[in-house]
């Protein structure tokens, strides 16, 4: 929820220069379908006549739901770092463990589970797999291997948490 009269940070650098109250440093996730020529496609969110986000979240849960509801291609649960602001949804990626200063810009919001909830709930929204310029992917067998495939990743994630 953004509050009124808030400024919206241009740059993570204008974060950190100004020292800007309610930033915490995060791990978010996103899930990318893997290409064969070098790259990665997005989840994202999508309803009609509106852009699509690209789908981050902090809640694996929320994730893992996502998740199984995409096309079952080879993909993977990539880790980010982040300077959030949850109270106003405000999210700066940073990249390589390094502030990339003006360049780095605020990056979608990340997906709770009550949005999660109020997006499906939406006639006309989706979430898929974002667009590539060449895309050449490999699929799993069927539904089921790609859910204990994602449980897998998402049980291997928690671990690692603990």
């Amino acid at each position: 929820m953004k509050t009124e009269n808030m400024i919206i940070p241009q740059n993570l650098l204008e974060v950190i220069k100004n020292n800007l109250p309610g930033y915490q440093l995060v791990f978010g996730y996103a899930i990318e379908r893997v290409v064969s020529v070098a790259g990665y496609s997005p989840a994202v969110s999508e309803t009609l006549g509106q852009k699509q986000v690209q789908v981050f979240s902090n809640d694996l849960s929320v994730i893992e739901d996502i998740w199984k509801l995409l096309d079952h291609e080879k993909s993977k649960l990539t880790k980010y770092l982040f300077y959030a602001n949850f109270q106003e949804n405000i999210f700066f990626e940073v990249a390589d463990g390094v502030v990339n200063g003006s360049r780095n810009l605020p990056s979608d919001p990340f997906i709770t589970r009550e949005m999660f909830d109020e997006l499906q709930s939406i006639e006309g929204h989706t979430f898929r797999w974002g667009n590539t310029i060449i895309s050449a992917t490999e699929k799993f067998a069927n539904k089921e291997s790609f859910h204990q495939f994602i449980e897998q990743k998402i049980a291997e994630e928690k671990q690692n948490l603990e």
